[in-house]
C-alpha cells in the first residue's frame, strides 16, 4: 500500500529536487549568454599530390565551431564584411585532427553582398591561419583550416551580424579544407597543397540548459516514483 513519505524523508527528497531545479536554472542562465556550437559533416573531395599518403577522397570529415553570437566585430567597420572571434574551431579529416587557436586573424566571417572570385554572394564560415597547429604532412607544415558556406542568391544575410543560428539550406556551395605549405606565407615557391572537402550537413549542438532540464525531469520522476513506493 502506498503512503506519504515520512516527515523526516520529505525534506531530503525535496532538497534533491530543488537542487536539481536550481542547477538547471543556473546552467540555463549560463546558456542564455553562452555559445552557438555548430557541427559540420562531409567527406574529402580532392587531395593535392603531396598529401595523398594521409588523405584520400571519401575520408569522413567532421568540424566543430563554437562562438558567442554577441561577440563584437574585430575588423574595421564594413557594410559587406565582418570578422568575429570564436571560442573553438576543430577539424577532423579522416584520421587527421587539428584544433586551432583563437588569436586574430583566426575568426568567424560573415559576408553580405560581396563579389568574390566565385561571383556575387553572401558567405558564412570560419578560417584559421596558424603554422604547426596540426602535424605536418609530407614534410609540409599545416598553415590554414577553413569551412565556408556560399549563397549565390545573396539572400542568406541582410547585414553582417553574426548569426546565432545560420540556415544551412540557405547555402548552395559548402566547402572546407586544410592547406599545407613550406612557409607561413603560402606564397610563390611555398609548395602549397590543399585537401578539400564537400560539406553535406550542419547541426547545432544542444545547449547545456537542455541537459540540465532533462536531469531535473528525471529527478522529478524518480522522486514521484519513490513517493508511490514508500
Amino acid at each position: 500500500m502506498t503512503h506519504p513519505l515520512p516527515v523526516t524523508a520529505r525534506p531530503r527528497a525535496m532538497s534533491v529536487l530543488v537542487a536539481a531545479l536550481l542547477g538547471a536554472g543556473a546552467l540555463g542562465g549560463a546558456a542564455q549568454a553562452a555559445t552557438t556550437t555548430l557541427t559540420f559533416g562531409g567527406s574529402v573531395s580532392t587531395v593535392d599530390s603531396a598529401l595523398t599518403g594521409t588523405f584520400q577522397p571519401g575520408d569522413a570529415v567532421s568540424i566543430t565551431l563554437s562562438y558567442d553570437p554577441s561577440t563584437p566585430d574585430l575588423i574595421p567597420p564594413n557594410p559587406n564584411r565582418a570578422g568575429y572571434g570564436y571560442i573553438s574551431f576543430d577539424l577532423k579529416f579522416g584520421s587527421y585532427s587539428v584544433s586551432f587557436g583563437t588569436q586574430f586573424p583566426n575568426s568567424v566571417g560573415v559576408e553580405n553582398d560581396v563579389n568574390e572570385s566565385l561571383g556575387p554572394s553572401d558567405a558564412f564560415g570560419a578560417s584559421a591561419f596558424q603554422t604547426g597547429a596540426g602535424p605536418s604532412v609530407g614534410g609540409l607544415p599545416l598553415q590554414q583550416g577553413f569551412v565556408t558556406l556560399w549563397d549565390f542568391t545573396q539572400t542568406a544575410f541582410s547585414d553582417t551580424s553574426l548569426p546565432a543560428s545560420p540556415s544551412f539550406a540557405a547555402f548552395s556551395y559548402r566547402v572546407a579544407g586544410l592547406t599545407f605549405c613550406s612557409n607561413s606565407g603560402c606564397g610563390v615557391g611555398s609548395n602549397m597543397n590543399t585537401v578539400f572537402a564537400d560539406i553535406t550537413s550542419m547541426n547545432s549542438v544542444p545547449e547545456p540548459a537542455s541537459a540540465a532540464l532533462m536531469l531535473a525531469g528525471v529527478t522529478l520522476v524518480a522522486w514521484r516514483s519513490r513517493r508511490r513506493d514508500d
